[in-house]
């Protein structure tokens, strides 16, 4: 099966799976899209978004499922997922990057309810 990745912010006990993927798939998925939605350090603040730059200045960590202190790192932590796909397709579709907008919402309407029944659930 391979081992999964995720987006973890130590400080916050949040992290981000837009889907968790093995070392190579993270090269071309959308997680690097929510990791600099998340990290981005803005002059203007963030306006409407409240996930955009809640992260930046935090300890952040990926880390795989296979890692002996995965279950350490992640107790207690909260997914975000949905909400930063949903701010990213919100402001894609306000400023007319159509194509990352649709994206947003297909991922959305496919992984939903994944989200909130499987493996993306808050860790306890």
């Amino acid at each position: 099966m391979g081992e999964y990745y995720y987006i973890v912010n130590l400080d916050k006990k949040e992290y981000v799976a837009i889907v968790p993927v093995k070392f190579v798939e993270w090269l071309a998925n959308e997680n690097s899209k929510a990791l600099f939605w998340l990290c981005c350090a803005l002059t203007e603040g963030s306006g409407k978004y409240e996930t955009l730059g809640r992260w930046a200045g935090d300890r952040i960590v990926v880390i795989g499922d296979y890692n002996p202190d995965f279950n350490k790192v992640m107790k207690g932590c909260r997914n975000i997922t949905y909400d930063v796909v949903r701010e990213i397709m919100d402001y894609a579709e306000r400023v007319g990057i159509r194509e990352l907008a649709e994206f947003m919402k297909d991922w959305l309407d496919t992984h939903h309810k994944f989200i909130v029944t499987s493996m993306l659930k808050d860790f306890t």
